[in-house]
């Protein structure tokens, strides 16, 4: 497993003139909440231009190292919507499918006004790209494109991050989407959760995160990571 305390973009750059190589990439990066309460040393409200070209960059640069799939996971909210759908649109050709997550227990919303009550935001979307866009392949043989599961409501590092993936998430796109010993990349690892998962499901890693106690904290939690006693089972409804 290789880690990488830096920003991800010149990393990808670099992994990119050196001819490296990844199987699949796996990652969530910032959704622009336009609220600094998610992360630490990172404002989470970049211009609708600057969190635009962020996110073209580093998928452009992961899809010239990537082997197969890249998965992105982002959610549509008030504030990037316009952004999210431009996302799409410039990765038209090369989406070559859309997994939704399903939250069973979306955060409430309670601002209203005389014209009615906002609608609860209650899923997120993976999206599955690949530079010569193709069917998307799974390891199981009779796997639905729709997930439903809680939000993570069990974080025991939410005081140094609140925004973790959920492992249970992360564990079934690794277990269904990648194979023994192949190389996973996460260009926005945070805590590690899917370093996490490739040590449980013998993949090797590629782990990139610019944040320094984020970085420490997640070389740890992988490190003590055990592989699991049995096959994850499928937890999902």
């Amino acid at each position: 497993m290789r880690f990488y305390n830096e920003d991800c973009i010149d990393r990808l750059a670099k992994m990119e003139s050196d001819g490296e190589r990844v199987d699949i990439v796996f990652t969530s990066p910032p959704y622009n909440r336009l609220k600094n309460d998610v992360y630490k040393n990172y404002v989470d409200k970049l211009s609708d231009e600057d969190y635009y070209n962020l996110l073209v960059n580093f998928t452009e640069k992961c899809l010239a190292i990537s082997n197969r799939n890249v998965i992105v996971n982002l959610q549509e909210t008030f504030y990037n919507r316009e952004i999210i759908n431009k996302y799409i649109g410039h990765f038209f050709d090369r989406m070559v499918h859309k997994i939704i997550w399903v939250k069973t227990n979306p955060r409430p919303v309670a601002n209203h006004n005389e014209e009615g009550y906002c609608m609860i935001n209650a899923y997120e979307f993976f999206f599955v790209l690949r530079q010569n866009g193709n069917v998307l392949k799974s390891n199981a043989k009779y796997l639905k494109n729709v997930i439903y599961s809680n939000v993570n409501s069990e974080n025991e590092y939410k005081d140094v991050h609140s925004a973790v993936m959920k492992q249970d998430i992360a564990d079934w796109f690794i277990k269904n989407f990648s194979k023994k010993g192949e190389t996973v990349l996460d260009p926005f690892m945070g805590l590690g959760t899917t370093g996490v998962s490739c040590k449980k499901f013998e993949r090797d890693f590629v782990g990139i995160e610019l944040n320094k106690e984020y970085f420490e904290l997640a070389k740890k939690r992988i490190s003590n990571t055990d592989k699991p006693s049995k096959e994850l089972a499928d937890f999902f409804i």
